[in-house]
């Protein structure tokens, strides 16, 4: 109940201040150099919202990139193991059960893993 009433509350005063940008939208003018920028508030914040959006998803896409190759590498690491913990199993069993040629055959598998 009180999420729904906090959730209310800053819908509110988003609306509220949205509403107000558009009764008066101002004017900004960016000048460098010899170039000058003129346009209101409203388009600024825009710009600057679809700008930080941009750097973040590029930001975790530079962060998935730099963490793929050790996830990769641990992807390939726990198919070995899950391999060789079954060739384990497979030659107990066949121990086991008075089998030798499937216990060498578990064997050699457990060393090619």
């Amino acid at each position: 109940m009180i999420r729904s009433l906090y959730l209310f509350a800053l819908l509110a005063v988003v609306a509220f201040g949205a509403v107000w940008l558009a009764d008066n939208p101002g004017n900004v003018s960016l000048r460098w150099n010899d170039y000058v920028v003129q346009t209101t508030l409203v388009v600024l914040l825009g710009a600057t919202a679809l700008l930080s959006v941009m750097v973040s998803v590029l930001f975790l896409v530079y962060r998935w990139l730099r963490k793929s190759p050790g996830k990769l590498g641990g992807l390939f690491a726990s198919r070995r193991r899950s391999r060789g913990l079954d060739a384990i199993s497979h030659g107990m069993v066949a121990i086991a059960s008075g089998n030798p040629d499937d216990a060498r055959r578990a064997a050699i598998e457990l060393r090619n893993t």
